[in-house]
């Protein structure tokens, strides 16, 4: 013979249903994050451009300064920056042995 179980009684609060979403309202958000990503695609290339002017100008700069330099200090300035201003095989500047 079945016996059913008598479930303890529970007082429960159901949370009512959302309201409805105006379509208008819908839309502005949609139109809203459109514009968010837009701004933000836009700093984003300007950041860009901006960096990349910065490194052009600095190898401008650079280039003017190792133009204006001896070759010998050019040399010796390269030869430094590879690491091998104290190689014994290497002259100190061009020319000499």
């Amino acid at each position: 013979m079945l016996t059913q179980t008598a479930e303890p009684a529970t007082t429960t609060t159901s949370t009512p249903p959302p309201p409805p979403v105006d379509p208008a309202a819908r839309r502005a958000v949609g139109q809203a994050s459109s514009v968010v990503l837009v701004t933000l695609l836009m700093v984003l290339t300007v950041s860009c451009v901006l960096i990349l002017l910065a490194l052009r100008r600095r190898s401008r700069s650079e280039r003017k300064r190792r133009d204006a330099a001896s070759p010998a200090d050019a040399w010796a300035e390269s030869a430094r920056r590879v690491g091998l201003e104290d190689h014994p095989d290497i002259p100190r500047e061009p020319g000499t042995e």
